[in-house]
């Protein structure tokens, strides 16, 4: 009986995928990203001499590419970001990290589809806003995400979706010469991330 259910899985799926075709996707999103994390230096009176932010949570929008579905899966890559910084300051990054995300949905035809996602992705940027609050510093850092999504067809090309990131885990490498090679891990189990966005679907 377990063979014959998991045969007829397969066969589902396969079919599925014939009948669903894969397509690019391109998405425009708003953004809401809570992760912060970064590190203060004293002197021997305790006075802060300087801080190193390697994450600062923003507000932004982003456009990203999507590939799918393959079987039950979507592949998908951030392409370009404007981050405006709630600290203060602002970005604009072209491929804001090497990595991305692997989205897994229902193999079926429903208008509104709920997903589940997760992601891994390489950062190693520098540069500074002027400031002793030195942002974009060198890592390498790495990034491990995972969340849960919904989508809705609008029509044939056009999706809107919302999702939200519930874990992350985040290794920043110290760049301080004297200390260099420590680093720092960090997770979460927590809302750190929110997009809302629309997908156009580049072929059907």
């Amino acid at each position: 009986m377990r063979k014959l259910l998991l045969t007829f899985f397969i066969i589902s799926l396969i079919s599925f995928q014939l009948i669903a075709s894969p397509s690019f996707r391109i998405g425009n999103k708003i953004i809401t990203n809570n992760n912060s994390f970064n590190i203060t230096y004293f002197d021997t009176t305790g006075k802060e001499m300087f801080r190193v932010t390697y994450d600062d949570s923003y507000w932004g929008w982003g456009i990203e590419a999507e590939y799918g579905p393959l079987l039950i899966f979507c592949l998908r890559v951030d392409l370009a970001e404007l981050r405006l910084f709630k600290a203060g300051g602002g970005s604009f990054v072209i491929f804001p990290a090497l990595g991305g995300d692997i989205i897994c949905e229902p193999p079926f035809d429903w208008r509104v589809l709920p997903y589940i996602y997760g992601g891994y992705q390489l950062t190693t940027y520098w540069g500074n806003q002027g400031t002793l609050d030195t942002r974009f510093i060198f890592g390498p850092e790495y990034h491990v995400r995972f969340g849960i999504g919904t989508r809705y067809s609008l029509n044939q090309r056009i999706d809107l979706f919302g999702e939200v990131q519930l874990f992350n885990e985040d290794t920043y490498t110290e760049i301080n010469p004297e200390y260099i090679g420590e680093h720092w891990i960090v997770g979460s189990i927590a809302v750190n991330k929110i997009q809302i966005g629309a997908r156009l679907a580049l072929s059907r």
